[in-house]
């Protein structure tokens, strides 16, 4: 080192003495910027490395741009610029230092000797600006003017870089950035398909955890990435992110490469929950995006705000808490404020404020918000090249904005419409909650009974006995908006933007019809884009038939295409079949796109999936099934309309009950029946949140493993003589085949009006269709609305408002007589009262919206017009959970358990409970009481096993925004319900009935009415064999009488052991007999159900 600064010194006097147009500066120049660096690698002296760039810069331009000496010069500069980034972190430099670096390597001669050299500068350079990039949030713009020299050079050194050595990991390394940023720059699908290999090839010559490979780790990631964009094979993706999570958790967590790991890791999964709809995907996105922008130490900058912004908009969507939008807005435009508007991430960052601030309208109604969302979306537009990847997808989402506003000033109406043309009607009961969640509490009981309809006196609907504590998070709307979300609006201006709603319109489609075929066909945006122009289209008929021909076109591409994601081709085959049946008068058509659409709804919700994922991907087709029956009859196929819908609804309680279903399987092939328990037990575990842990990502592959071993072994058993169909979907003999005699009802409304399939096991024809036009869907909704004013009056309301309620609910039980139960009963031969019913016996299995309504209880109650007066009722989830329970043999125990909670903390008191356990004591002396603190989650799951009869009187709180939530509020409901998860992972052999004495517990979600997750649904999948549900909150005393009477009908008065197969009738006479005490107050006794087969060929 101590000969350095002589050496120094004279090369300044060399420069120094040297003419500015002599032959020689050049090479003083650069023998003085050489000594300088030199001094800095000894010293750490930045002032000497910054003289070195700037003499070095001097050298350059003292060269002329053909002299065959400047690629060394620049590569010199380059080298002194980079290591400035390094030992400052002045990101200018490092700009520089890749400029330099790309034009010293477009100068090398094709067989020039240094090319590998200068290469591998260029790529340490590119690899530190894109990590610099991701870290400090701002996106990725490496400028080059000669890209195509670049690539030249890069192959050509990649082919001359011994194989297996370090210089060739560089040059791969070099190469596949290099294409990585053509691609990013002009969307030419070749070099994301050379970047893929060349990147995986640069990874595999790492040493695996050193920074060199985590550099190359998120280059192949993010080419993958882009590949994936490009072709939709879901198999790219999944390499992804095993390299990302590799990459990202991985790191310490104080390494500098960390935040834009993480943040490519967001990226990456919410790609990845956009394809398959696995929510779990998006929280882990939220985790990474948060942990990403929590491990920069200062400000997170745009890229790192940007992903944090669109991952809690992603989460918003899925139904979660709309304060997550909140956050993810200012997210956003923290974003949009830290990106320059010359950079290329700036398109990108406006756009994604645009979406956040359009979906704030659509939850509010805001329009400032939505037209500031259009003001941004324009801006995006404009700021991205007509060439960039990303200029359709500012097209798409402009569009929508736009159609957002042709709707709120052409119709205020119709700001939120349903993806298939029909209003968005929230007929939920208890709609009026808010979407934070406020809910009406119980009111405190007192110990009096002024309401009991024993007593003489006033009759007041006392809300204070509610068993109900209706924690409802209703969001519904939000919940299913990838249908509600971006419909069509209409309007025929100029087309100008300036708010007038009609020419808004028309820029909307024509912004559509741009984004969608800017997109190759096998492009995963493609089938999204084309979906939102079909919508933009249909909002044109009636008027416009002209339209017709487009939108089939498109909605058939979108409903075949093999790369795009399921829920885009389930909505195109559901618009493609109300082309068919409504405007082309083709009912087969119809059936045959609505049946495409039936066969994907497994790949919705595969067991890979957890099970709450699972619910949220089928409660999107909500709908879907009255249109699949609809279809099928309009074809004169009612039986197939049967076998249709037990394909398209209660499909994972269905599931879960034949899983346990291996009596024969068990006899046939012992050891295959037992491995296919053990994979059922494990994938069980998989979907408990207390299940084996797993790091990052791969819980997902261990279910995928599961999912595998699972197939298979269906495989070895569907090949065994009589179990071919083992677990298949089942034609409607084996449906039927073991079901005794009693008519099975499925009624359905429809916008065309509705209708019901009356199912007779072991008739000539099995299957008849019954039309019944006043079922249909905007009337449907609007009684089930008027249903839950009726209840909520019961609650909440003066003397007054309680009787309105209740005289609503009389009329709603006699429209539900004239419109579907009177015309039922006819059909099947009960036209008239019977003294003995216990011989009339129906099930019903109603679908949609008619799964809120009490059709039990039809019926003009001042008369004997009603069913309780001419049927015994019960109430099924689907054909194949009734055959099921029909086909098992009744336990040969009697005992009884039941769970007393009459009072709990921070809970209405509920004193007619205690009354209830002590009746029930008396009728059933060998009772297990558990009760108070003894009833704990814990508690009352270890006692529930080894009895057949369990009894419920508590509190039950119900999670509309997440049914499977809901649950049973026991003696430590402050840590925890005992939910529907819960209830249902139990396995209960010798199960046969549970009784609900709580409040809507077979209440759900109006997405999931027909999965039916609710408390009921749960313990019949336990193992109960029948179950006693409530439709709303029911009243305290009425609880109570209508337990005690239930028991006694069910044990002769106490006399003999409970007999489960008398549940139905005993349910019956128990309600009959409030019914008669109180005609005029059916809210008191009509909201009981009894779900399970009234009585079976098994029953002992």
């Amino acid at each position: 080192m101590t000969t350095l600064p002589p050496l120094i010194r004279d090369a300044r006097e060399a420069v120094a003495t040297t003419p500015d147009d002599h032959p020689l500066r050049s090479v003083a120049l650069g023998q003085l910027a050489l000594l300088l660096r030199q001094w800095f690698e000894c010293t750490n002296d930045t002032a000497a490395l910054r003289e070195s760039a700037e003499v070095n810069r001097a050298a350059c331009a003292a060269l002329a741009e053909d002299d065959p000496y400047l690629p060394a010069y620049l590569n010199s500069l380059g080298v002194s610029l980079n290591l400035i980034f390094h030992a400052t972190g002045e990101i200018a430099a490092l700009r520089e230092s890749v400029t330099v670096a790309e034009r010293a390597v477009a100068r090398l001669g094709p067989r020039d000797v240094r090319k590998g050299d200068y290469l591998t500068g260029l790529a340490l350079a590119m690899n530190a600006l894109v990590w610099w990039s991701r870290r400090h949030g701002v996106a990725v713009d490496i400028a080059g003017p000669d890209t195509e020299t670049m690539l030249a050079a890069a192959r050509a050194a990649v082919a001359e870089a011994p194989v297996g050595s370090a210089d060739r990991r560089t040059t791969l390394s070099a190469l596949g950035l290099i294409l990585l940023v053509s691609f990013v720059r002009t969307g030419d699908t070749a070099m994301i398909e050379e970047a893929v290999p060349t990147c995986r090839a640069a990874v595999e010559l790492g040493d695996i955890g050193s920074e060199p490979w985590l550099i190359d780790v998120e280059a192949l990631c993010m080419a993958l990435q882009g590949q994936f964009m490009v072709n939709g094979r879901p198999e790219i993706l999944d390499e992804a992110l095993e390299f990302a999570r590799s990459s990202a958790y991985g790191l310490p967590e104080s390494a500098w490469q960390r935040p834009g790991s993480l943040s490519l890791l967001a990226d990456l999964l919410i790609t990845a929950h956009r394809y398959t709809g696995e929510r779990t995907l998006l929280r882990e996105a939220v985790a990474a995006a948060r942990g990403a922008v929590a491990a920069m130490p200062a400000d997170p900058g745009a890229e790192l705000w940007r992903s944090l912004g669109t991952t809690l908009c992603e989460l918003f969507e899925t139904g979660a808490d709309p304060e997550l939008l909140a956050d993810g807005i200012a997210a956003c435009r923290a974003a949009v404020a830290a990106m320059p508007v010359d950079n290329l991430g700036f398109a990108r960052c406006a756009g994604d404020l645009g979406i956040a601030l359009r979906l704030s309208f659509e939850l509010t109604g805001d329009l400032e918000a939505l037209r500031e969302a259009i003001a941004v979306g324009r801006a995006a537009l404009a700021a991205a090249p007509e060439d960039s990847p990303d200029h359709p997808r500012h097209q798409s989402h402009l569009a929508r904005a736009l159609e957002c506003l042709t709707r709120a000033t052409v119709d205020a109406d119709r700001d939120h419409v349903d993806r298939d043309g029909h209003p968005a009607v929230d007929h939920d009961p208890d709609s009026h909650h808010d979407r934070n969640g406020h809910h009406d509490n119980d009111r405190d009981g007192d110990g009096h009974h002024d309401n009991d309809p024993d007593r003489d006196g006033h009759h007041d609907n006392d809300p204070d006995r509610d068993r109900h504590h209706d924690h409802d998070h209703d969001r519904d709307r939000h919940h299913d908006r990838d249908r509600v979300r971006d419909r069509d609006g209409d309007g025929d201006g100029d087309g100008d933007g300036d708010g007038d709603g009609d020419g808004d319109g028309d820029e909307a489609l024509r912004l559509h019809r741009l984004a969608a075929h800017a997109r190759p066909r096998d492009h995963s945006d493609r089938a999204e884009y084309l979906n939102q122009l079909a919508m933009a289209l249909e909002s044109r008929l009636p008027e416009d038939s002209s339209v017709l021909p487009e939108l089939r076109a498109i909605s058939t591409e979108v409903g075949g295409s093999e790369s795009a994601a399921i829920p885009e081709r389930v909505i195109a085959l559901r618009r493609l079949a109300a082309v068919e049946s409504r405007w082309a008068a083709s009912p087969d058509a119809a059936l045959t796109a609505l049946t495409a659409a039936v066969d994907l709804l497994p790949r919705t919700a595969p067991r890979t999936f957890e099970r709450r994922d699972r619910e949220h991907g089928l409660s999107r087709y909500a709908g879907l099934a009255a249109e699949v029956a609809a279809a099928a009859v309009a074809a004169g196929r009612p039986a197939r309309a049967v076998e249709l819908l037990e394909q398209t609804r209660g499909l994972l309680l269905a599931e879960s009950l034949e899983d346990r279903s291996f009596d024969e399987l068990h006899t046939a092939a012992p050891a295959l029946a037992d491995r296919l328990t053990t994979i059922r037990r494990h994938r069980a575990a998989l979907d408990r949140a207390d299940g084996p842990h797993y790091g990052p990502g791969g819980i997902g592959q261990a279910r995928r493993a599961v999912d595998r071993q699972w197939a298979e072994t269906l495989a070895e058993i569907r090949a065994l003589p009589g179990f071919e169909r083992f677990l298949r979907p089942p034609a409607i003999d084996d449906l039927l085949a073991g079901c005794p005699g009693d008519p099975i009802v499925m009624p359905y409304c429809h916008r065309d009006g509705g209708g019901a399939l009356l199912v007779t096991p072991g008739a000539t024809t099995p299957v008849r269709f019954l039309a019944l036009p006043g079922l249909d869907d905007a009337t449907v909704r609007a009684r089930v609305d008027d249903l839950g004013w009726a209840v909520r009056a019961q609650e909440s309301g003066a003397l007054a408002e309680r009787a309105l309620g209740q005289r609503r609910a009389t009329e709603l039980l006699e429209w539900l007589w004239d419109s579907a139960a009177e015309p039922v009963l006819r059909a099947l031969g009960f036209a008239t009262a019977a003294p003995d019913r216990r011989d009339r016996r129906i099930v019903w299995c109603p679908v949609g919206a008619l799964t809120s309504l009490p059709l039990h209880a039809a019926g003009y109650h001042e008369t004997d017009a009603t069913v309780l007066d001419r049927a015994v009722s019960s109430y099924t989830a689907s054909l194949r959970t009734h055959a099921l329970a029909c086909r098992r043999r009744s336990a040969d125990t009697t005992s009884a358990v039941a769970v007393a909670m009459p009072k709990a903390t921070g809970l209405r008191e509920l004193p007619s409970a205690r009354r209830e356990c002590d009746e029930l004591a008396r009728l059933l002396p060998a009772l297990d009481l558990v009760e108070d603190d003894e009833a704990t989650r814990d508690g009352v799951a270890d006692r529930l096993p080894g009895h057949a009869v369990a009894h419920f009187a508590c509190h039950a709180l119900t999670r509309l925004d997440d049914p499977s939530a809901s649950g049973f509020a026991l003696s430590d409901h402050e840590s925890g319900l005992l939910t529907v998860s819960a209830v249902r992972a139990l396995e209960l052999s010798g199960a046969e009935l549970a009784y609900l004495s709580a409040c809507s517990t077979t209440r759900t979600s109006a997405a999931l009415a027909d999965e039916c997750v609710h408390l009921a649904a749960a313990l019949t999948e336990a193992g109960y064999r029948r179950v006693v549900g409530t439709l709303w909150p029911i009243q305290d005393s009425s609880a109570h009488h209508i337990a005690t009477r239930f028991y006694r009908e069910l044990t002769d008065g106490g006399s003999r052991a409970p007999d489960p197969t008398r549940a139905a009738t005993a349910l019956d006479a128990a309600t009959r007999w409030l019914r008669d005490r109180s005609r005029t107050r059916p809210l008191w006794w009509a909201a009981h159900q009894h779900h399970g087969p009234p009585s079976t060929p098994t029953d002992t």
